[in-house]
C-alpha cells in the first residue's frame, strides 16, 4: 500500500484521518469523544491548525484542517499518544490504538473543499449509524446547519461558498447535488494486469463497492475525493478516444 505525501505545507488545506488499530473501535463512549475533541483543540487547534470540518466514527476519525505552521507531524504525534494513554488507562489496555500514523491528503481547491465537507458530515449515514446527518453528535455538521454554536469549526473558511445554514442542508442531503461517485465508497487494489493508475506508477484494479454494503474498514488508500477526480480524468479519456475512433471511421 503506497504511503501518503508528507509534504505538508502551510496555508493549505489537508484532509487528516486515522482508524483503529486491526479496524478496533477508538471510541467506546460518548466521553472518549468529547476527550478527543478537546485534546485535539489543545494540541492542535489552538495554534498548528484551524478546524474546518470533522466527523468521528466508532473506529476512525475524518478532519479537514487548514494548515498554519509545519509543526502538524509533531503535534500530531503529541495527540496522538496522549489519548492513546488515556484510554489504555481507562481502559486497562496496553499498545497501539490507531493504525499507524495518521494519513492526510491535500485538498487543492475550492469545490474539492465544498464537497469534502459533505462527504465527511454524510460518514455516520452511509456507515447506516444514523438517517440524518443532525442526528450524529459528533460531528460538526451541527455548526454548519445552526443546530450548535460550537467553537472548534472554523466556518469563516467556508462561508462563502456554503451560503446559509439552509442552504447548506439541503446541498447534504439532497442525493443531487454532487455526482453520485462522490459519495459512493470505491476500493483500489494492487492488479497483476498491468494497468497503470492515472495518476501514475501504481498498477491498479477499480472495485466499486456500493455504501450500502461498504463496512468502512478503512482500506481504501486513495479517498472518494481522489478517486472522484481520477475517473473523471479517466471518463475524458474514454471520451477523447470514441471522438478519435469515429473520425477515423468517417475518414475510412
Amino acid at each position: 500500500m503506497p504511503r501518503r505525501s508528507r509534504n505538508l505545507e502551510p496555508g493549505n488545506y489537508y484532509h487528516l484521518y486515522n482508524r483503529g488499530n486491526n479496524r478496533q473501535n477508538i471510541f467506546f463512549e460518548r466521553d472518549n469523544y468529547l476527550y478527543f475533541l478537546k485534546q485535539f483543540r489543545y494540541y492542535i487547534a489552538e495554534g498548528t491548525a484551524h478546524v474546518i470540518a470533522y466527523c468521528l466514527m466508532p473506529n476512525h476519525y475524518h478532519i479537514l484542517i487548514y494548515l498554519r505552521d509545519d509543526s502538524l507531524s509533531a503535534a500530531m504525534h503529541r495527540f496522538t499518544m496522549s489519548y492513546t494513554n488515556a484510554i489504555n488507562r481507562r481502559y486497562q489496555r496496553c499498545g497501539s490504538l490507531f493504525q499507524g500514523r495518521f494519513q492526510t491528503l491535500h485538498v487543492d481547491s475550492d469545490n474539492y473543499l465544498l464537497h469534502l465537507t459533505r462527504y465527511i458530515h454524510l460518514n455516520p449515514v452511509t456507515a447506516g449509524f444514523v438517517k440524518k446527518p443532525e442526528d450524529w453528535e459528533f460531528s460538526s455538521y451541527h455548526e454548519y446547519v445552526g443546530i450548535r454554536r460550537g467553537t472548534l469549526p472554523k466556518l469563516e473558511y467556508v462561508s462563502e461558498q456554503i451560503g446559509t445554514h439552509a442552504d447548506y442542508h439541503q446541498f447534504v442531503t439532497l442525493p443531487d447535488t454532487i455526482p453520485l461517485h462522490s459519495i459512493q465508497h470505491r476500493l483500489f487494489f494492487l492488479s497483476k494486469s498491468g494497468t497503470r493508475c492515472l495518476q501514475g506508477t501504481w498498477s491498479l484494479k477499480l472495485k466499486r463497492v456500493p455504501a450500502d454494503a461498504c463496512d468502512n474498514c478503512g482500506e481504501c488508500y486513495l479517498s472518494d475525493d481522489v478517486i472522484g477526480e481520477l475517473l473523471e480524468r479517466a471518463e475524458d479519456a474514454m471520451a477523447q478516444r470514441a471522438g478519435l475512433n469515429q473520425r477515423q471511421q468517417y475518414r475510412g
